[in-house]
């Protein structure tokens, strides 16, 4: 039996600056201070972060309806008829708006076979646990 601890439910949050500081180990100290904040605010890391908190204790379908909800994002699944009611597929997707269309197929897809959906994502996304 596993015993839950509060970081178990603490959601993740991102930090740029630990980001850099540990895959940059030997470069880090040349970075300057002004560039880390202007890519904090380029990736919009404050956002990220409080969605990630919105997401609570919710994973996988209901954790990225979380996120599209407050992105403001609306989705609509057309070719619903070329989907297959059961069984098992493998969709892809080449991801060029990043992570939103990611979450957007994880969205549409999870909700038609009922959240009994995987993912094959990179190491970042793997650290992001309600996904």
């Amino acid at each position: 039996m596993r015993l839950f601890t509060m970081d178990d439910f603490k959601p993740i949050q991102i930090n740029l600056n630990e980001v850099l500081r540990s895959k940059l180990p030997k470069h880090y100290r040349y970075i300057p201070k002004w560039a880390v904040r202007w890519l904090e605010r380029a990736i919009h890391q404050d956002e990220l972060n409080q969605i990630l908190v919105n997401m609570g204790t919710k994973t996988g379908v209901e954790a990225a309806d979380s996120a599209l909800h407050d992105l403001q994002v609306q989705t609509t699944l057309l070719g619903t008829e070329n989907i297959p009611d059961s069984g098992r597929f493998i969709f892809v997707s080449n991801h060029p708006l990043g992570g939103l269309d990611g979450m957007a197929l994880m969205s549409a897809i999870g909700h038609r076979y009922n959240g009994n959906i995987r993912f094959i994502v990179n190491d970042l996304l793997m650290a992001v646990k309600p996904l």
